[in-house]
């Protein structure tokens, strides 16, 4: 006797989401069953929701001796960056006309106690763009990761930026005019203002939360 053999029947597929779903499409990616509840659509086909979204950066080790490297490139940076402050501000001062120039003129001490008051503090826009250089460098030269440590160290070096510039440009004016106001509050809110900047274009940059690696691409 001769049994016949029946053909056997493929089943239906069903969705990876939802089992009691039957399907007959899938992940044009990675072949995944999907039901209508499940389908997106992308530039290029029917995808499933983890091929069609990129996948949400986390924070990754660098390697330690990278991080030693991006530390001490960008020590060196914020050092220069701190230059181009303290130059910059003298600068500013150098161009005031009127009673700031008549005052130094006739009395030095008078002429001091003037500038303490309008002395500028470090330009905002290069202390946000100093921050965010040394954000950008210390993410690049990590392999474009970043860690706690390396955001901690960007920050640290964004907002010290121009902290150190306004202490530098404190320093120049006590010793060319030997005096010191005992409160000038103008450019104590000055100075806050450009450290909260310089740490946050910093941490943008290191995180690229912002797209910091794309504002200096």
């Amino acid at each position: 006797m001769i049994d016949e053999q029946q053909p056997a029947t493929k089943a239906t597929p069903t969705c990876y989401k939802h089992p009691d779903r039957e399907t007959r499409v899938s992940c044009g990616k990675c072949g995944k069953p999907l039901c209508p509840d499940c389908v997106q659509h992308g530039p290029v086909g029917v995808r499933c929701r983890e091929c069609l979204l990129p996948p949400k950066v986390e924070p990754t080790l660098a390697a330690p001796e990278k991080v030693g490297m991006a530390t001490g490139v960008a020590l060196a940076v914020a050092l220069l960056w701190v230059v181009v402050l303290v130059v910059a501000a003298l600068a500013v001062m150098r161009i005031w006309p009127g009673e700031l120039m008549t005052a130094m003129m006739k009395n030095p001490a008078m002429g001091g106690r003037m500038l303490l008051t309008m002395l500028p503090a470090p330009n905002l826009l290069l202390s946000g763009f100093g921050g965010g250089l040394v954000g950008w460098i210390i993410w690049r030269i990590c392999g474009c990761t970043w860690n706690t440590r390396t955001m901690r160290l960007a920050v640290l070096l964004g907002g010290g930026i121009p902290l150190i510039a306004s202490g530098v440009l404190i320093v120049i004016a006590v010793l060319q005019y030997g005096t010191l106001l005992p409160s000038f509050w103008v450019f104590n809110i000055r100075v806050l203002v450009a450290v909260l900047l310089g740490a946050f274009f910093a941490w943008a940059s290191v995180t690229s939360y912002t797209g910091g690696s794309k504002i200096f691409k």
